[in-house]
């Protein structure tokens, strides 16, 4: 969520049903990953898709 979300779910955030990561964080993916991790929404194996990829492209 961009950082309107931040404000208006301030609640959940800090009630840790919801996180907010800086798309434009150096370690954006890195974070994105530890939490899925986290959570166990992905297997171990799984990678993420660069944010830099196109994922239009053939």
């Amino acid at each position: 969520m961009n950082e309107i979300g931040v404000f208006s779910f301030q609640s959940i955030i800090s009630s840790q049903k919801a996180v907010y990561l800086n798309p434009d964080d150096i370690d954006f993916e890195q974070k994105l990953y530890t939490i899925i991790q986290k959570n166990n929404n992905l297997p171990k194996n799984t990678t993420l898709i660069s944010s830099q990829e196109n994922l239009f492209e053939l």
